[in-house]
């Protein structure tokens, strides 16, 4: 991730720019932002899951498949998206990427967009947080389980 402020303005620009063309190939901006606005959630509430994301010691095919299973009924290109943000060690921009994504959405429909709690995908969610996952380190071997919402307890 970039440290200049320009260049991580202009990166979340070109990363809100392209989930908008994805909300508009599927003419469905709103479904869009709703998904976003879910992983926003769950990304922030379990800091496993942003360790999964973040952590380089994970390679990239766990990582996938760790988003897979947590946003399972998600839209399988935002999924993607969402990988490919991580992979660049992004994923800290994600609120601001769903934020400005919003944003374009109003411009561009002269809508006003809320966010209103949507329990079902974020229970879904935290209900497939209870995964265990392999780290892959070559001092170690240890799992990481995020079965409890919010925490992160590794065992070597």
């Amino acid at each position: 991730m970039p440290k200049n402020r320009l260049l991580i303005k202009k990166e979340i620009e070109a990363y809100a720019e392209v989930l908008l063309e994805l909300g508009e190939s599927k003419n469905d901006v709103y479904s869009i932002s709703a998904q976003l606005e879910e992983m926003k959630k769950v990304v922030n509430m379990h800091p496993g899951l942003r360790e999964v994301l973040a952590n380089d010691s994970i390679d990239e095919n766990t990582r996938a498949t760790v988003m897979h299973e947590v946003f399972k009924e998600f839209d399988i290109e935002l999924i993607q998206f969402v990988i490919f943000m991580a992979s660049r060690h992004d994923i800290t921009l994600l609120p601001r990427v769903a934020e400005r994504y919003d944003k374009m959405v109003q411009d561009k429909y002269d809508v006003v967009m809320t966010s209103r709690p949507s329990s079902r995908l974020t229970t879904s969610c935290e209900r497939s947080l209870k995964v265990n996952l392999p780290l892959n380190s070559a001092r170690k071997s240890s799992c990481v389980s995020m079965s409890m919402p919010g925490c992160l307890a590794a065992r070597t």
